[in-house]
């Protein structure tokens, strides 16, 4: 499942995140729960692929998005 990002803050902080590859990046969200989904693909800055354990996500449920380590 995808969740499209529309918040102008997560839009603003995966810009300045490099990419990956060509169009995508790996990132590590911090849900306000206290979960963290490690090395998760983001498309174009705004198109997060969820796995099928966080496919009830939404975007307010998450606290913070950094660069995968």
């Amino acid at each position: 499942m995808k969740l499209k990002l529309k918040k102008e803050k997560w839009l603003d902080k995966l810009s300045s995140i490099r990419e990956a590859g060509m169009g995508y990046q790996f990132v590590d969200i911090t849900l306000k729960d206290g979960r963290i989904m490690r090395k998760a693909v983001v498309y174009n800055s705004e198109t997060i692929e969820l796995r099928p354990r966080y496919e009830s996500v939404s975007e307010d449920d998450i606290a913070q998005i950094e660069e995968a380590r």
